[in-house]
């Protein structure tokens, strides 16, 4: 899993987040999420530090953690723990607004 925000001048998401989710192999999913930056990893979001992305540009930090936090965890308890009924929780149309979720699967099918 690959997640990025759409405001990260650090590891941009068009230049970094995508390549490195087009590299994976097997299962993977890319989540582009918009009005955030780099810092949205941690709670704490300093301009100095984490670039651009940071508000009042981006959303609220924690707001931007709920969201890392929303598939990261999924993820990890579906494809490392072997959780099943955690996968439901991935599907790209259940994607909160400003989140885009694309998947291996997704871009078999010719989503």
């Amino acid at each position: 899993m690959v997640i990025g925000g759409a405001l990260d001048s650090i590891t941009p998401f068009i230049t970094d987040a995508l390549p490195s989710y087009q590299e994976g192999t097997g299962i993977r999913f890319i989540v582009r999420i918009s009005d955030t930056g780099h810092c949205a990893f941690i709670p704490l979001c300093v301009p100095g530090v984490c670039g651009d992305g940071c508000p009042p540009a981006g959303i609220e930090t924690a707001a931007a953690n709920d969201l890392v936090l929303r598939y990261a965890v999924p993820f990890v308890l579906r494809y490392v723990a072997g959780k099943r009924r955690y996968e439901r929780l991935l599907h790209p149309e259940l994607a909160p607004p400003g989140v885009v979720v694309v998947t291996d699967a997704t871009l078999r099918a010719g989503a």
